[in-house]
């Protein structure tokens, strides 16, 4: 096998804490399997680290700090000093072992480029959110030889800030559709007591922390109960330890309110496929590729519109689920009254839903379609304007001064 390409995938995290990290478990797998041959570093050990190895691929705990993370002036010295000695380690570590190649995700930006450009070879930068105009100096994305977004908005973005067009590949999210499907067995109803064998099961998913989102599920929950429905609402995910206030205020509006016999914290779940077939409806105010999770279970997903630039050629209304302008409460309700009535509407999206998936949004799908920029980098080589002159200074900033510290 020592005739693929090498690629240096720097993760973002040695956690599966969300879709971000699934997305990238199936991608590394998918190119491993596609001429190229990873090698994983991450910055700490955990389940994603684990699971990559178990897949037959080569990883490295290697810590990094990421650049966005609190950048406070009086620590700002010392952060500079601990990402250049970082630098310096992950050339070394590449140097070492021939890579040919570097991607990552955008605040892994900075570490992407500097060492593609030291090496002479392509870097790629995937990005799976919004840029503001400063994010586009401070994470390098100028400097990327390819950028792989998931939504057009994305691109969009990127584009108003001065990023070429020819640079960037907008390439939607997947699933896994052997794992997620509607024969899955459910284990929320099994789990809980409380739940009536009529009540129609809701949930959102995600980290507890204001992007997500979850007061407002919890607010239409009260709506939906009031109105009489036999509904259950489950709160599936980890607190953000960084959202202390937030998730104080969502974990006791259920017993503030007098609905905590209808509402269910879970915690973070390792059996997503068997958690997300328990629902009937998935109500997600942040889009994300849980939606495709949802959708290969035949569960119908509802969404807000304009809250993610990737989520409208996911769900559209009427088709895999229902979607509700973003910030509207009241429509939010109606959508969830109207699916607590209808279970003909529930089949009928869920069914629309996993042909969706089906047809668009399998892994398969998903490495394809990224593998074509990488071979074409691969064939063409670095643009003119990226095959920079480097100052001495930098050149002495990114030397290898110490052997790698990862750890096999």
């Amino acid at each position: 096998m020592t005739d693929r390409v090498r690629i240096l995938c720097l993760a973002r995290s040695g956690d599966l804490i969300g879709g971000a990290q699934i997305q990238y478990q199936y991608l590394i797998e998918g190119l491993n399997r596609s001429g190229y041959e990873p090698l994983v570093l991450t910055p700490a050990a955990g389940p994603i680290s684990d699971a990559l190895a178990r897949a037959g691929l080569r990883t490295w705990v290697f810590p990094y700090p990421l650049w966005r993370h609190s950048e406070v002036l009086r620590w700002r010295h010392k952060l500079w000093l601990e990402r250049r000695r970082v630098r310096s380690r992950l050339l070394a570590f590449a140097r070492t072992h021939a890579v040919r190649l570097v991607r990552g995700d955008f605040d892994l930006g900075p570490y992407i480029t500097a060492i593609a450009e030291a090496l002479g070879i392509p870097s790629v930068v995937h990005v799976r959110g919004s840029v503001k105009r400063g994010g586009v100096r401070r994470y390098a994305l100028l400097r990327a030889s390819a950028l792989i977004v998931i939504g057009d908005g994305y691109r969009d973005q990127l584009l108003h800030y001065g990023v070429p067009s020819e640079r960037i590949t907008v390439i939607a999210d997947a699933t896994d559709l052997a794992r997620f499907t509607p024969r899955c067995s459910p284990i929320l109803r099994q789990e809980d007591s409380a739940i009536a064998a009529n009540d129609v099961l809701f949930g959102i998913v995600g980290r507890i922390e204001p992007f997500k989102r979850q007061l407002d599920f919890l607010h239409a929950a009260e709506q939906v109960i009031a109105a009489g429905r036999r509904a259950h609402f489950f709160v599936i995910g980890a607190p953000n330890r960084d959202r202390p206030r937030y998730v104080r205020r969502v974990q006791t509006f259920p017993t503030a309110r007098g609905i905590d016999r209808r509402v269910t914290f879970t915690g973070p779940r390792l059996h997503m496929d068997r958690v997300m077939a328990s629902l009937d409806v998935l109500v997600t105010l942040s889009g994300g590729s849980v939606m495709l999770e949802a959708m290969a279970c035949g569960v119908p997903v509802v969404t807000a519109s304009a809250r993610s630039p990737a989520e409208l050629k996911i769900v559209r209304d009427g088709e895999a689920g229902l979607v509700v302008p973003a910030g509207n409460a009241d429509a939010l309700v109606r959508a969830l009254l109207q699916l607590c009535d209808d279970v003909e509407l529930r089949r009928s999206l869920g069914a629309k839903g996993r042909h969706r998936v089906e047809t668009q949004f399998g892994r398969d799908r998903l490495v394809s379609e990224t593998v074509h920029p990488y071979d074409a980098l691969m064939r063409e080589g670095l643009p003119f304007e990226h095959c920079r002159l480097f100052v001495p200074s930098l050149i002495n900033a990114l030397a290898p001064t110490e052997e790698s510290g990862a750890n096999s």
